[in-house]
């Protein structure tokens, strides 16, 4: 075949490159559901904090997204990886899988009972004042509706149900913004930090009902598996002594959502302990316009391509490496362009944003957006690195990364305050990304099968 034939189409009308890296027509399709599912739901999440820090103010938006940090640190805590494990289990075991149903969500249970408990604690009886406190305990549901949208988000993506997971990943955000108007309308002179934390408690467990039948079905081993072979006949294996095996497979999935979460979000909750609720609220004001600009890729490489990761690394090593590369310089440019636009709109953005009062914001973004290039890299060498036995790897980088990050906020915090905080993370950054591309360009690419 000469090179010419590479580039015509198949007899289905796809061209050949992208068929070769599976992207198919479906696959765009696909694809453009999760996103439109992530677009809509990162407008309602950014005009429901945008309302609620015009509501609130610097100090109170500050405590209300500490105590929201607080819980998002939690999440990991519960899950500890089981939805990460479990694309990973598929991908390799096909329907066979499905034992670890059963022991996993037994340890989210359990798991998820003692995070609640503990922050109940630390709410009740840590260093909080009364409406840091109050906060804390009503927000305690919201970690129950994110570990069910967690665990119901990767049943959606096996089952390759986009539409569903579309909406599955915005509907925080659209409660939120429910809850946001709620308070403009109804509270304009009452406490309205406390009417917001306790409307977000009500969605929560709203939200948790509506996703009860999908737990359920988890639970009796249901799943519409795509992309393997038809559903076998035979039993799966029994589960009743899988639990420990479990948490020996999947605690490296756990272990780095937590660091990771620790050191790129965990800095609102820093920041309200050390420097007070109104540095909080502009550190979390600059980081909600940086984690919207970063949903795009992040759905893409969490969400929507790890299934498909996983699934080459265990069957197609080739593609894999091909749709790297690929990857690896699309992020690269689009990071670079988002970083500009962010550093030199930064002013604005948040002066329309959020409104007086937040001026300070406007450079702790500015500063944060020198992250955006090598966190975009970052997607594709770190969903390389979830695949395999280097996991591993990839967990070990991420413990060196926190002591180097809370090492360094350490000795940043007295002398630049908050944007000594947004320092850290870029420095931290690129470190953390850079030693993701060395172990996957120098190790693990340098493979023969993977």
């Amino acid at each position: 075949m000469t090179s010419g034939d590479s580039n015509k189409t198949t007899k289905d009308g796809r061209s050949r490159p992208l068929a070769d890296i599976g992207i198919s027509k479906k696959s765009v399709t696909d694809l453009i559901l999760v996103w439109s599912g992530t677009i809509v739901g990162a407008l309602a999440g950014i005009v429901a904090q945008m309302l609620i820090a015009r509501l609130l103010g610097a100090s109170d938006y500050g405590i209300l997204s500490s105590a929201l940090g607080l819980v998002t640190l939690a999440v990991p805590l519960c899950v500890f990886g089981t939805a990460q494990y479990w694309l990973k289990a598929f991908g390799g075991e096909g329907w066979g899988a499905r034992r670890w149903f059963r022991p996993s969500l037994r340890f989210c249970l359990l798991s998820t009972t003692s995070t609640v408990l503990a922050l109940a604690l630390w709410g009740g009886f840590g260093p909080n004042n009364d409406r840091t406190q109050f906060v804390i305990l009503a927000l305690l549901p919201v970690i129950v509706s994110m570990v069910s949208i967690e665990i119901v988000g990767a049943k959606y993506q096996l089952e390759q149900r986009y539409a569903q997971f579309a909406v599955l990943g915005a509907v925080t955000s659209l409660a939120r913004l429910s809850v946001a108007f709620g308070v403009f309308f109804v509270a304009i002179n009452g406490d309205m930090l406390r009417l917001t934390a306790v409307g977000y408690a009500i969605a929560s467990l709203i939200i948790f009902i509506f996703l009860a039948p999908q737990l359920r079905s988890l639970w009796f081993l249901k799943i519409n598996l795509k992309g393997h072979t038809p559903e076998p006949r035979t039993e799966p294996l029994p589960d009743a002594a899988q639990a420990g095996a479990f948490l020996s497979q999947s605690w490296v999935f756990g272990v780095a959502g937590v660091l990771y979460l620790a050191w790129a979000q965990g800095h609102v909750v820093l920041a309200n302990y050390t420097l007070g609720s109104h540095d909080a609220g502009f550190y979390s004001a600059a980081l909600v316009i940086l984690n919207a600009v970063c949903l795009l890729p992040t759905v893409a490489f969490s969400k929507f391509l790890l299934p498909k990761i996983h699934r080459w690394a265990a069957q197609d090593f080739e593609k894999l490496k091909t749709f790297s590369r690929v990857a690896s310089a699309s992020m690269l440019g689009f990071g670079l362009i988002t970083a500009a636009a962010l550093y030199f709109g930064a002013p604005l953005i948040i002066r329309l944003a959020f409104g007086p009062g937040f001026e300070t914001a406007a450079s702790v973004l500015q500063v944060l957006a020198f992250t955006v290039p090598m966190r975009f890299l970052g997607y594709n060498a770190g969903a390389m690195l979830r695949t395999q036995h280097f996991m591993r790897v990839k967990v070990t980088v991420l413990v060196l990364a926190v002591a180097f990050n809370l090492g360094l906020a350490a000795f940043l915090l007295p002398h630049w305050g908050v944007l000594g905080l947004a320092a850290t993370v870029c420095i931290t950054e690129f470190l953390l990304v850079s030693a993701y591309i060395y172990f996957v360009e120098a190790r693990y690419f340098r493979q023969k099968y993977g």
